[in-house]
């Protein structure tokens, strides 16, 4: 497991809830056939018990202490004498195997379970984990291939024999490695079911977008009718009781849509590419995934919303009319976690016990911890916004480049300014570049972890590292890492955040992953918050050699600019981390700054088209297509002629 996953899940995996059983496995459609099914098993294995010596029974019987394998001799034995009843597959009735009566509803098997294994792996992802126990939908494409798929995965198992201290998290942790491929390769997957067993004991889990909830430990002897009935279970399980998502519609190999508008009171339907261009790799999570309209106008973002309180719908409506952040145009709620685990009793409920967790990271959506576990509920809410625009990262010049932050930030001042709301979380990732009235133009996206200025936010509102960390500014790393408490957040904080856009963008836009200055970055953003804030510090004080010199050839005329950015943000010795009370004065700084060196760079190429006026275009190119051929030459010619 690794550090990010096991930081995510800290004090959000709930144990030992004692209606866990109860809730999720009795009353169901198909409860009445597990219990015939296991009814018809037990009463095979009594008499079983009776004629053998235990010795002597080898894998027919279900025990604790098996090995992986012996507990898959007894799967397959299980499913051929049992499971096959219920199927056209089962021809050979016996006095030993009693037969199992057969309901009229949910006696229909809709998956089955397989393991993987090097000879039939998973796939899917880049990661060779593999699991001791899964299951697939009977009947699908994937079903019986020789390799697995990850998006094909509904119930995950792990079982060890092996003896040891930390067993019980030894195999969770397990569970939820493999249950993060699961949602990476199924981005809109509600909830994961899952069970674990080890020694003598089993343990059921389900993991959604809150955390991880189980039923706490059962002793497969002394509870042995859960575990059989637990295991028929996942496999009558309907797609909804799975937690597989159906609100993407798929008609002829169209994939559309349809959000009823509460405003407008009319259903809106869109069309939409049903590949997802953004989606998370966590667990623990907003879950956001994003897809692109088939008209390539507006993205369908989908995202699980703590609630109560204010969501990214909330400050895009009150956000309205502001230029240079993306409009809102519908949204509509898909389902809340409330829905499925909302009668979970946790009065006598457990964290369970995480070590070598950091806290800030842990708990980096800024959600406060309650000392006793209670259900955190989150809505999966689906909202459409406009325009699409594509990433910072894609800038076809560095005019492009430098035009898209200086406009971002000045949307990011009239947000503060006009409508009392503060980004929160400014990185690449979160500018967008647009067409917007025939020309390119900076935005805003992604108003997740936003908040309201006037009224302020609470004390328990900036407990946690709330953003992305690469980006985070410094003041807030420096608390976080020395006093072990972090501050609030504000404008100036913000301001920092787009200046290290500004400068990662100088460093790294044209270089490969591999590279050494690509790599030096990813010291700001590791699981040590003390490790990213002494890297990120460092390279402020020593801004010459650890930045300057690093910045890629397209950007070497703006080092000039970031100086500047630096001496306005930290002072001249860089060592000046606090918000200044005059935040318009600080706005004002550095859009002039930005824009000076746009002026100046704008100056450089009409000088440089006076010059090179016999460069040729298409006579029947559209103006702005034009203007974009010479930015790109003109700009090659400068990087050629070294001005600065």
């Amino acid at each position: 497991m690794t550090a990010a996953l096991r930081n995510e899940l800290y004090k959000n995996v709930i144990v030992d809830l004692d209606n866990f059983w109860t809730e999720l496995f009795l009353g169901k459609d198909w409860s009445d056939q597990t219990w015939n099914i296991w009814k018809s098993y037990k009463a095979y294995e009594q008499n079983e018990i009776k004629i053998q010596e235990k010795a002597e029974t080898g894998t027919q019987i279900l025990t604790g202490d098996m090995t992986e394998d012996e507990m898959w001799d007894w799967l397959n034995f299980y499913r051929e004498n049992f499971l096959n009843q219920l199927t056209d597959k089962f021809h050979r009735p016996s006095e030993k195997f009693p037969t199992i009566i057969k309901e009229e509803e949910g006696s229909k098997l809709r998956c089955s379970y397989f393991r993987s294994s090097d000879k039939c792996p998973m796939g899917g992802t880049d990661n060779d984990y593999q699991a001791d126990f899964l299951t697939k939908r009977i009947g699908s494409s994937n079903a019986h291939s020789k390799v697995h798929q990850w998006s094909d995965v509904r119930v995950l198992g792990e079982f060890t024999k092996k003896k040891s201290s930390g067993q019980r998290n030894e195999k969770f942790y397990q569970l939820s490695r493999l249950a993060l491929q699961v949602f990476y390769t199924q981005p809109l997957r509600h909830f994961v079911h899952g069970f674990t067993a080890f020694k003598s004991n089993f343990e059921l889990w389900v993991f959604n977008r809150s955390g991880a909830y189980s039923s706490g430990l059962f002793n497969i002897e002394d509870d042995k009718e859960k575990l059989v009935r637990a295991i028929c279970s996942y496999l009558f399980m309907s797609d909804q009781e799975l937690g597989i998502d159906s609100s993407i519609e798929k008609v002829n190999g169209r994939s559309s849509v349809s959000i009823y508008d509460e405003k407008q009171k009319e259903t809106r339907k869109f069309d939409i590419n049903p590949n997802p261009f953004f989606m998370v790799g966590t667990i623990v999570t907003l879950g956001t995934t994003c897809f692109e309209t088939s008209d390539k106008s507006s993205v369908v973002k989908y995202s699980w919303v703590r609630t109560p309180g204010k969501s990214e719908i909330d400050f895009l409506q009150h956000a309205h009319g502001i230029d240079g952040v993306v409009e809102y145009v519908t949204a509509d709620i898909i389902c809340t976690i409330g829905d499925h685990l909302k009668d979970l009793n946790f009065s006598n409920a457990k964290y369970l016990k995480m070590m070598d967790c950091n806290p800030f990271i842990c708990m980096a959506e800024g959600v406060e911890v309650p000392r006793t576990p209670q259900l955190r509920d989150r809505e999966l809410r689906r909202i459409v916004i406009s325009p699409r625009g594509h990433s910072l990262r894609s800038s076809k010049t560095i005019m492009e480049f430098l035009v898209g932050i200086r406009d971002a930030i000045v949307a990011h001042r009239r947000l503060y300014v006009e409508k009392k709301i503060l980004h929160g979380d400014i990185s690449d990732g979160n500018i967008i570049l647009a067409t917007v009235g025939g020309k390119t133009q900076g935005m805003l996206i992604d108003l997740d972890h936003a908040e309201m200025v006037d009224p302020p936010p609470g004390k328990d509102d900036n407990l946690f590292l709330t953003g992305t960390m690469k980006f985070m500014a410094l003041e807030r790393l420096q608390s976080a890492a020395n006093r072990g408490e972090t501050i609030a957040r504000t404008f100036h904080h913000d301001l920092e955040s787009f200046f290290y856009v500004f400068i990662v963008g100088c460093i790294t836009y044209e270089r490969g992953e591999k590279s050494q200055e690509v790599i030096d970055l990813q010291a700001w953003s590791t699981e040590n918050i003390k490790s990213n804030y002494d890297a990120k510090e460092l390279a402020i004080l020593g801004f010459r050699r650890r930045i300057l010199d690093n910045f890629s050839t397209k950007f070497l005329d703006f080092k000039a600019l970031a100086y500047e950015l630096r001496t306005i943000l930290f002072g001249e010795p860089g060592d000046e981390y606090s918000t200044p009370e005059d935040y318009e004065a600080e706005y004002e700084k550095i859009i002039k700054a930005f824009s000076n060196t746009i002026e100046d760079l704008r100056g450089k190429i009409n000088q440089l088209l006076h010059n090179y006026y016999t460069i040729t275009v298409p006579l029947n190119e559209s103006l702005a297509n034009i203007l974009n051929y010479l930015d790109g030459t003109i700009e090659n010619k400068l990087l050629a002629r070294g001005t600065s």
